[in-house]
């Protein structure tokens, strides 16, 4: 039931008010936006993590030699803040990096799946990470008064857990 693309609601208008309007960084929709736009700023990459913060958006973006780059986005997730910022990662990262540069299901799949999965769910951050060898996109999700992690499967698209944090 959720839809993923960005709708007329997310998108930019000129405004004299704060940047850190509540409305915006609670949304699904302005992640996805904000995963879009530094997909589109580091030419060739993957999106590897995207994390509310109280001013915004921080994603990491990978590339296939291993590089990361951070950006900070508005929390409407229509405009770049900060970077891109080289991340400097070490060689274990960069390793990590390349597995992570080639995965099958994307960003705003991964978001769409785990919205399936929790339907009022609000997720404030994604990210990939490796799992018992296996690439996984895990969801950090609030959905009522629960904090909920969601685990995908970054090859299948596959739900591997949905659980209650403590």
């Amino acid at each position: 039931p959720a839809s993923v693309p960005a709708s007329p609601s997310t998108a930019a208008s000129p405004s004299t008010s704060p940047s850190t309007e509540p409305s915006d960084i609670d949304s699904n929709d302005a992640m996805v936006t904000a995963g879009r736009l530094a997909a589109k700023e580091v030419e060739g990459g993957t999106v590897v993590s995207i994390e509310s913060e109280r001013d915004g958006w921080e994603v990491h973006v990978v590339t296939a030699d291993g590089g990361e780059q951070e950006l900070r986005i508005n929390p409407s997730g229509t405009q770049v803040t900060a970077g891109p910022t080289d991340d400097r990662p070490d060689a274990d990262d960069k390793a990590e990096n390349k597995q992570f540069a080639g995965v099958d299901v994307d960003f705003a799949k991964a978001i769409e799946v785990t919205l399936e999965e929790v339907s009022d769910g609000l997720i404030n951050e994604i990210s990939l990470d490796t799992d018992n060898r296996r690439v996984v996109w895990e969801a950090d999700v609030s959905s009522d008064s629960q904090q909920r992690t969601v685990q995908i499967d970054a090859s299948s698209g596959k739900v591997l857990s949905n659980r209650i944090d403590d």
